[in-house]
């Protein structure tokens, strides 16, 4: 309830809210700024079995555990964009097989050498290695294709899905 204090906080807070059973609630902060907007990005080694963001949801939606989910922290941006598509198939975000990391430079390489069938960070986490041909995006959050990286976006892929 003090007036004369600021904190500066990502979007993890309302995992950490939930996470620690806070009883802060967002509502209880007013956002004055907002500093930085970054789609985020599904990436997969070259050579995955997954050509398309729906045959990794499938493939989810039939075995949680089976698909080893790569990302940041619990209830960071980067789970509840997972968390968010698995519910959207019947799967709760306690079933997916998600693996926290600490940052993209700890998930890069389990991206790349398959020992994660998919990673899940900001594009310019994975933009270097998708556009050297040592990733490949199944999707892209963005509304629009992004051209600092290579890779369809949730909607085109929808629209794929659906036609």
């Amino acid at each position: 309830g003090r007036k004369d204090l600021l904190a500066m906080t990502g979007f993890a807070m309302p995992g950490s809210f939930a996470s620690n059973a806070s009883k802060l609630q967002l509502t209880d902060f007013k956002a004055v700024a907002g500093i930085m907007r970054e789609a985020e990005a599904f990436a997969v080694p070259t050579n995955s079995k997954f050509k398309t963001i729906n045959e990794l949801l499938a493939a989810i939606k039939a075995n949680p555990k089976g698909v080893a989910i790569g990302g940041g922290n619990y209830g960071g941006v980067d789970h509840v964009t997972i968390a968010t598509l698995a519910a959207a198939q019947g799967v709760a975000a306690t079933d997916l097989n998600y693996i926290p990391y600490s940052g993209g430079g700890s998930l890069t390489p389990d991206v790349i050498s398959g020992r994660v069938a998919v990673g899940i960070a900001g594009t310019s986490e994975f933009s270097t290695y998708v556009n050297a041909g040592k990733m490949r995006l199944l999707a892209v959050t963005s509304p629009k294709p992004l051209s600092v990286v290579k890779g369809r976006t949730l909607i085109q892929r929808s629209e794929e899905h659906t036609s």
